[in-house]
């Protein structure tokens, strides 16, 4: 298992994943790589580079509107994709005011991190065959319509490794969001729940909310997710 993550540390509201990849960074034995990307929003490299686990290597990127597609680029060409390598992935999600005072934002991350942090679920999935795993799944032609046709809203994953060269990320915001939709048909990879989820209906409180007591459903079946 190897770690990659994308952190725009926007001042007071990027600690949560900080302290989440910490404690992924214990759990896994392969390469865990965070890029960091600054402008006058952010904290400095220097205070993430104190906030996150010597475990984890950073490099530092200018902020540029295309967001997460650079550092996605580094990863396809730098990590380890060997037969059994398995590639996780997060970015640091809802590092805005507008969201991270958002319940839903604070439930759909919660959702995605325990997906990713149940690596034995992983394991067994890519096992029977799945290139992807992810916690939640649209289907239709946003973002940027991918080839075929869907992606996981929120761009936090694992990718059996083997596949990672696919094809280069599209040159536009949200790409690396529609990465998987370009490169695999759904069939191919694994949603966890919330499969076919309505456009936009993760930003809101009171659809989120009821979908709380499934999250927790989901927990107890799988004891190993909790964060």
């Amino acid at each position: 298992l190897h770690f990659g993550g994308h952190l725009w540390p926007v001042k007071g509201y990027w600690q949560r994943h900080a302290d989440a990849w910490n404690k992924l960074a214990e759990m896994i034995e392969g390469r865990c790589v965070v890029g960091v990307v600054t402008d006058g929003e952010s904290d400095s490299f220097e205070t993430v580079r104190n906030a996150l686990t010597e475990r984890i290597e950073l490099f530092e990127a200018p902020n540029t509107p295309e967001g997460e597609n650079p550092t996605f680029a580094h990863f396809q060409q730098t990590m380890p994709r060997g037969q059994n390598d398995v590639f996780l992935y997060a970015h640091g999600k809802g590092c805005r005011q507008r969201t991270f005072n958002s319940k839903a934002i604070d439930l759909w991350i919660e959702m995605m991190y325990a997906v990713l942090f149940n690596h034995s679920n992983i394991i067994a999935q890519m096992s029977d065959g799945y290139k992807m795993v992810g916690a939640m799944r649209m289907f239709g032609q946003d973002p940027h319509e991918p080839q075929f046709g869907w992606h996981y809203p929120g761009t936090f994953w694992a990718l059996r490794a083997k596949y990672f060269p696919g094809t280069v990320v599209q040159p536009v915001y949200g790409g690396v969001e529609a990465w998987p939709g370009q490169n695999f048909p759904a069939s191919e990879c694994r949603c966890e729940f919330l499969d076919n989820i309505a456009l936009r209906a993760l930003y809101l409180d009171k659809y989120m909310m009821k979908q709380r007591p499934l999250f927790e459903q989901w927990k107890e079946r799988n004891a190993s997710s909790r964060v």
